[in-house]
Protein backbone atom coordinates (compact mmCIF):
# COMPACT_ATOMS: atom_id res chain seq x y z
CA UNK A 1 0.00 0.00 0.00
CA UNK A 2 3.03 2.25 0.92
CA UNK A 3 4.46 1.92 -2.39
CA UNK A 4 1.15 2.46 -4.37
CA UNK A 5 0.76 5.68 -2.92
CA UNK A 6 4.30 6.61 -2.82
CA UNK A 7 4.95 6.93 0.72
CA UNK A 8 7.27 5.27 3.27
CA UNK A 9 6.29 2.95 6.34
CA UNK A 10 6.26 4.39 9.48
CA UNK A 11 5.41 2.59 12.83
CA UNK A 12 2.33 3.78 14.57
CA UNK A 13 2.56 3.95 18.17
CA UNK A 14 -1.27 2.89 18.68
CA UNK A 15 -0.64 -0.40 16.87
CA UNK A 16 2.27 -1.00 19.06
CA UNK A 17 0.49 -0.21 21.85
CA UNK A 18 -1.99 -2.85 20.95
CA UNK A 19 0.19 -5.30 20.16
CA UNK A 20 2.03 -4.58 23.72
CA UNK A 21 -1.36 -5.38 25.29
CA UNK A 22 -2.47 -8.69 23.42
CA UNK A 23 1.14 -10.07 23.83
CA UNK A 24 1.65 -9.08 27.17
CA UNK A 25 4.62 -7.37 26.63
CA UNK A 26 6.73 -9.54 24.24
CA UNK A 27 7.33 -7.82 21.21
CA UNK A 28 10.06 -8.46 19.01
CA UNK A 29 11.18 -7.50 15.92
CA UNK A 30 9.17 -9.55 13.67
CA UNK A 31 6.29 -8.90 15.99
CA UNK A 32 6.35 -5.13 15.90
CA UNK A 33 6.63 -5.03 12.15
CA UNK A 34 2.82 -5.76 12.79
CA UNK A 35 2.61 -2.28 13.49
CA UNK A 36 3.80 -0.77 10.44
CA UNK A 37 1.63 0.77 8.15
CA UNK A 38 2.33 3.54 5.58
CA UNK A 39 2.62 7.22 6.49
CA UNK A 40 -0.15 8.83 6.51
CA UNK A 41 -2.80 6.02 6.58
CA UNK A 42 -4.38 5.29 9.91
CA UNK A 43 -5.62 1.93 11.80
CA UNK A 44 -9.49 1.34 12.57
CA UNK A 45 -9.22 -0.51 16.08
CA UNK A 46 -12.62 0.56 17.04
CA UNK A 47 -14.62 -2.86 16.80
CA UNK A 48 -12.36 -4.41 19.51
CA UNK A 49 -9.99 -6.65 17.45
CA UNK A 50 -6.68 -6.43 17.68
CA UNK A 51 -6.00 -6.72 14.03
CA UNK A 52 -7.05 -3.38 12.48
CA UNK A 53 -8.24 -2.48 9.21
CA UNK A 54 -5.32 0.19 7.47
CA UNK A 55 -6.88 2.74 5.30
CA UNK A 56 -5.48 5.47 3.74
CA UNK A 57 -7.65 7.22 1.83
CA UNK A 58 -10.05 5.14 -0.17
CA UNK A 59 -8.20 1.84 0.44
CA UNK A 60 -9.22 -0.39 3.18
CA UNK A 61 -6.61 -3.52 4.45
CA UNK A 62 -8.60 -6.04 6.07
CA UNK A 63 -6.70 -8.75 8.41
CA UNK A 64 -6.37 -11.59 5.74
CA UNK A 65 -7.58 -14.66 8.29
CA UNK A 66 -11.14 -15.05 7.34
CA UNK A 67 -12.79 -15.30 10.75
CA UNK A 68 -11.10 -11.91 11.58
CA UNK A 69 -11.63 -10.43 7.91
CA UNK A 70 -15.12 -11.11 8.29
CA UNK A 71 -15.69 -9.87 12.44
CA UNK A 72 -13.39 -6.55 10.98
CA UNK A 73 -15.94 -6.21 8.05
CA UNK A 74 -18.77 -6.45 10.28
CA UNK A 75 -17.40 -3.45 11.47
CA UNK A 76 -16.61 -1.26 8.65
CA UNK A 77 -19.62 -2.43 6.37
CA UNK A 78 -21.87 0.78 7.49
CA UNK A 79 -18.98 2.84 5.54
CA UNK A 80 -20.14 1.53 2.56
CA UNK A 81 -23.84 1.62 2.77
CA UNK A 82 -24.73 4.12 -0.05
CA UNK A 83 -27.37 4.73 -2.19
CA UNK A 84 -28.18 2.30 -4.46
CA UNK A 85 -28.07 2.12 -8.08
CA UNK A 86 -31.71 1.08 -9.75
CA UNK A 87 -30.91 -0.58 -13.41
CA UNK A 88 -32.89 -1.99 -16.12
CA UNK A 89 -31.85 -3.96 -18.89
CA UNK A 90 -33.85 -3.92 -22.55
CA UNK A 91 -32.78 -6.86 -24.82
CA UNK A 92 -32.98 -5.94 -28.57
CA UNK A 93 -33.06 -7.98 -31.56
CA UNK A 94 -31.62 -5.51 -33.98
CA UNK A 95 -27.52 -4.57 -33.82
CA UNK A 96 -25.62 -2.42 -31.95
CA UNK A 97 -25.02 0.09 -34.80
CA UNK A 98 -28.48 0.71 -35.60
CA UNK A 99 -28.69 1.01 -31.83
CA UNK A 100 -26.07 3.72 -31.63
CA UNK A 101 -28.07 6.91 -32.67
CA UNK A 102 -30.97 5.98 -30.24
CA UNK A 103 -28.36 5.60 -27.16
CA UNK A 104 -26.33 9.08 -28.34
CA UNK A 105 -29.65 10.89 -27.87
CA UNK A 106 -30.60 9.37 -25.13
CA UNK A 107 -27.47 10.15 -23.38
CA UNK A 108 -28.24 14.17 -24.31
CA UNK A 109 -31.32 13.76 -22.53
CA UNK A 110 -30.33 12.53 -20.05
CA UNK A 111 -26.59 13.13 -19.23
CA UNK A 112 -26.44 12.04 -15.73
CA UNK A 113 -28.09 8.66 -16.71
CA UNK A 114 -25.34 5.20 -16.82
CA UNK A 115 -25.80 3.57 -20.45
CA UNK A 116 -24.22 0.50 -20.67
CA UNK A 117 -24.23 -1.39 -24.31
CA UNK A 118 -23.67 -5.50 -24.68
CA UNK A 119 -23.76 -7.47 -28.23
CA UNK A 120 -24.11 -10.90 -27.69
CA UNK A 121 -23.40 -12.83 -31.34
CA UNK A 122 -24.50 -16.31 -30.36
CA UNK A 123 -27.31 -15.55 -28.41
CA UNK A 124 -30.58 -16.75 -30.22
CA UNK A 125 -32.91 -14.86 -28.23
CA UNK A 126 -31.60 -11.64 -28.46
CA UNK A 127 -28.55 -9.39 -30.02
CA UNK A 128 -27.75 -6.71 -28.01
CA UNK A 129 -28.92 -6.11 -23.78
CA UNK A 130 -28.80 -2.34 -22.81
CA UNK A 131 -28.35 -1.01 -19.28
CA UNK A 132 -29.90 1.93 -17.79
CA UNK A 133 -28.69 2.88 -14.04
CA UNK A 134 -28.99 5.37 -11.90
CA UNK A 135 -29.30 6.55 -8.64
CA UNK A 136 -32.77 8.21 -8.51
CA UNK A 137 -35.69 5.66 -9.54
CA UNK A 138 -37.72 8.10 -11.63
CA UNK A 139 -34.61 9.81 -13.41
CA UNK A 140 -34.17 6.04 -14.81
CA UNK A 141 -37.68 5.11 -15.58
CA UNK A 142 -38.16 8.36 -17.73
CA UNK A 143 -34.88 7.34 -19.67
CA UNK A 144 -36.23 3.87 -20.00
CA UNK A 145 -38.89 5.01 -21.50
CA UNK A 146 -37.64 7.60 -23.19
CA UNK A 147 -35.13 4.49 -25.15
CA UNK A 148 -38.57 2.58 -25.25
CA UNK A 149 -40.07 5.13 -27.23
CA UNK A 150 -37.04 5.45 -29.92
CA UNK A 151 -37.15 1.53 -30.38
CA UNK A 152 -39.33 -0.17 -32.94
CA UNK A 153 -41.77 -1.87 -30.77
CA UNK A 154 -40.73 -5.51 -32.35
CA UNK A 155 -36.99 -5.14 -31.98
CA UNK A 156 -37.64 -5.43 -28.24
CA UNK A 157 -37.53 -8.64 -26.76
CA UNK A 158 -37.79 -8.41 -22.69
CA UNK A 159 -37.11 -5.03 -20.48
CA UNK A 160 -35.96 -6.50 -16.78
CA UNK A 161 -36.26 -3.95 -14.24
Amino acid sequence: MARAFGVPVVRDPDMVAALEGFLGGHLNPARLRMAEIPEGAHPMTADGLVFPAVVMKNVYVLPGVPELFRRKFDGLKELFRDVPFHLASVFVSVGESSLAEHLNGLLERHPELLLGSYPEFSNPEYRVKITLESKDRAYMERALEDFLGCLPPSSVVRVQR
